[in-house]
């Protein structure tokens, strides 16, 4: 989904995988599933216990790796330039604190633009900031799905008055 900056997911696992899902100093479990032979890394954000009779289940739900860089795991901050900055570069600042940068990467597909210096101004997690940005020009972030990188992409690769001359990826 184009709209969904990560994915979420949920699953049942039986009861003794408790101790697997216990997170360490706050931080959660992180996941390996294949789905169809296609690997996914995940967040185990909510583990709830259900019981029947005869039955003793774990109810596990969360979201992908990049829901390590939104609220409620991230801290709310404020990003600004004052300086000119391409809107690249701004995303890259984004995923910095004090200048070093947090472990994850930006695969820019949009058309880069300059952002004048004092004119862009964020406050909410480092995950919104790159949304605001991408959004700014009809773009979206889509997570990689074992990595921690994201892609900026344009949703239309190719602008509407010249789709009868684009070649289409689906037939």
């Amino acid at each position: 989904s184009a709209d969904a900056w990560t994915w979420s997911w949920s699953a049942t696992v039986q009861g003794s995988a408790m101790a697997l899902f216990a997170p360490e100093v706050g931080e959660p479990v992180e996941l390996e599933a294949t789905v169809n032979g296609v690997a996914f890394r995940l967040l185990a954000e909510e583990v709830g216990r259900t019981r029947r009779f005869g039955e003793n289940a774990l109810a596990v739900s969360g979201r992908g790796l990049a829901a390590a860089i939104d609220a409620p795991l991230a801290p709310t901050m404020n990003f600004s330039s004052a300086s000119d900055r391409t809107a690249q570069q701004l995303a890259s600042e984004a995923l910095t604190l004090n200048g070093v940068g947090i472990g994850w990467a930006i695969e820019w597909g949009l058309v880069d633009w300059l952002v004048p210096g004092g004119v862009w101004a964020h406050q909410g997690s480092e995950i919104s900031a790159i949304n605001t940005i991408a959004a700014s020009v009809g773009g979206y972030v889509q997570p990689h799905r074992t990595a921690k990188s994201l892609r900026i992409l344009h949703r239309y690769p190719a602008a509407p008055w010249d789709w009868a001359d684009v070649t289409p990826d689906i037939v």
